[in-house]
């Protein structure tokens, strides 16, 4: 969209690109399960279309990100990614310009990489650099030791060689030479025994609690449509990943807010040990000191960038917004209220909508129920 143009013109086009791809992503999914083998295929063969139309979307932006920079400042290629260039040339039929072309080199370096591989040299263009065999600080100190208790020419580099391989020690008289040309090391530090070693704890894992009402999990996520927004918060157990609490905000929730929820919450389960949240501006010190002092709850954060310390809440807001999709009409908190509500009931109790006489489901509820 033109820069140009003003909020709320773009505010409606993606509302309605939205809208319009969720509405089209449902006939989709009623279409991958009818139950004609054609009408699946067919609804396989778009799906199939979409990604190669994204991934094409995305390799494009990559490319263009790499041709922007200075040639001095582009990274290089590593040698395994080298080969594969080579062989999709090879495969695709393309010429040096075109390979060039598409993943942002000049027409040279393919050139040069084609007549190292062709003429076998420069090997390590394509298989790196041989590593050198290194030899351990300490059996360097055992060739030395072994050299200044033995000073006799009668005891040699194959004499010691001999020894040292009987001990386990692969290594050759070239290196017992290299090695004695080279300066002693300092005497290697004496290994603590096992008696020495004081017992570790037993390790603890705040994402794999051992039973419920230990660590809990909390995160937001919104609710679009049109101009319209909406922020849920949701609690999920750790352990039997029942939802806890859910509710509803008209706008972006404040500290005072969330510490009402999980006050609300934890009268009717009781406080868990951890909680587990990401860095939203409503978790910072003040939330973290009033879990402590309050509650006694240690606050728990994942790493930046990564959504898998979150992962439950995570995995519960995607079935979330699968339902709310089917509830397009959400215009109001009140409304968006009794059906967060009414998916809350539905959640906690899976039992109502089935037959009562079906006794898996009563176990399932019963084992979600905490502890």
């Amino acid at each position: 969209m033109p820069a140009h143009w003003p909020l709320w013109l773009r505010r409606l086009m993606q509302a309605t690109t939205t809208y319009f791809a969720q509405s089209y992503e449902l006939i989709r999914q009623r279409t991958a399960g009818n139950a004609s083998p054609l009408k699946r295929v067919l609804a396989e063969r778009d799906d199939a279309l979409l990604d190669a139309a994204l991934l094409r979307r995305e390799i494009g932006v990559l490319r263009r990100n790499r041709a922007r920079l200075p040639h001095e400042r582009r990274p290089h290629y590593a040698p395994e990614d080298r080969r594969e260039i080579l062989q999709i040339m090879r495969l695709r039929g393309w010429s040096f310009k075109k390979t060039a072309k598409r993943f942002v080199l000049h027409r040279n370096t393919v050139a040069a990489w084609q007549r190292a591989w062709a003429g076998k040299k420069k090997i390590g263009l394509f298989f790196g650099r041989v590593p050198w065999n290194r030899i351990a600080d300490g059996i360097r100190w055992a060739v030395h030791e072994i050299r200044s208790l033995v000073p006799e020419p009668e005891f040699g580099t194959r004499t010691i060689v001999m020894h040292l391989i009987r001990c386990g020690i692969r290594i050759s008289r070239s290196t017992v030479q290299r090695i004695l040309r080279e300066k002693r090391p300092a005497r290697p530090a004496r290994r603590t025994t096992t008696s020495q070693l004081v017992a570790p704890a037993a390790p603890f894992f705040v994402l794999r609690p051992p039973t419920t009402n230990h660590t809990w999990h909390l995160d937001l996520t919104t609710f679009e449509f049109l101009f319209v927004r909406f922020y849920v918060a949701a609690v999920i157990d750790g352990f039997s990943r029942r939802l806890l609490a859910l509710k509803v905000f008209p706008d972006a929730p404040r500290t005072a807010g969330i510490l009402r929820m999980l006050r609300h919450t934890i009268a009717g389960y009781g406080a868990p040990r951890y909680l587990v949240t990401d860095h939203g501006c409503q978790f910072q010190h003040r939330f973290k000191d009033a879990l402590k002092a309050r509650f006694g709850i240690t606050l728990v954060k994942g790493r930046l960038q990564s959504h898998h310390t979150n992962g439950k809440v995570e995995r519960f807001f995607r079935t979330l917004k699968w339902w709310q999709r089917m509830k397009l009409l959400f215009v109001s908190e009140k409304s968006i209220s009794e059906e967060t509500r009414c998916f809350q009931k539905l959640v906690q109790h899976p039992a109502t909508d089935v037959d009562s006489g079906d006794a898996h489901s009563r176990g399932s509820v019963e084992r979600n129920r905490p502890r």
